[in-house]
């Protein structure tokens, strides 16, 4: 999968591609069911960390995944997405240090007052949310140490607060780093493991 994206991006190599193995960590651990997977990525048809993530998540059953790509929802849709399902994850690449301009875009439209905060905004009341991210550069560069100075929690206060207002519970960040097309196969699996670790 995925070979002809991988050939349109820059500095593209031909790999030696493995079938994935099931990964004993999710297979062996209690998954939570009803979770809504937004995924927020203006070239998804490129992403290969965000696809692979669609696919071990839609492989495994009781998960919803929403592909947030063009600015074509529907406000009152996607709010019952969010208001039925028991907890959310937002997958989405670091853009400058934040999520993507068209996710921003979705999510300011769909956190209405009255529905997601304020008298009556009660819709999304104790919903577990966690920030399932990938980065361009290694994970080790976001810290003090690091060239980035700051780690990938602290970028993504606004997303806690943003929790916090709504009265979600913020679960923190699940991040994988470099280049996502050289990224081992057991990482994905890895990474979705340790969100639902988080989930449950």
């Amino acid at each position: 999968l995925f070979d002809r994206d991988r050939r349109q991006m820059a500095g593209w190599r031909p790999v030696l591609r493995i079938q994935p193995q099931p990964c004993l960590r999710i297979e062996n651990m209690k998954i939570p069911s009803n979770v809504l997977w937004v995924i927020g990525h203006p070239t998804f048809e490129k992403a290969v960390g965000a696809q692979r993530v669609a696919e071990i998540v839609g492989e495994l059953g009781g998960q919803q995944v929403r592909v947030i790509q063009s600015a074509d929802w529907n406000r009152s849709k996607e709010q019952d997405l969010w208001a039925s399902a028991d907890a959310v994850v937002l997958h989405f690449p670091l853009y400058w240090y934040g999520m993507p301009g068209l996710l921003k875009s979705y999510i300011d439209d769909l956190l209405q007052p009255g529905w997601a905060f304020g008298k009556g905004g009660n819709a999304l009341h104790a919903k577990p949310l966690v920030a399932s991210i990938t980065t361009g550069a290694p994970i080790e560069s976001y810290g003090p140490a690091g060239k980035n100075e700051h780690d990938l929690e602290t970028y993504m206060i606004p997303m806690a607060r943003m929790a916090a207002f709504t009265s979600m519970e913020w679960r923190g960040v699940v991040a994988t780093g470099s280049v996502p097309w050289q990224v081992p196969e057991e990482r994905w699996d890895a990474h979705v493991a340790e969100i639902f670790e988080r989930l449950v």
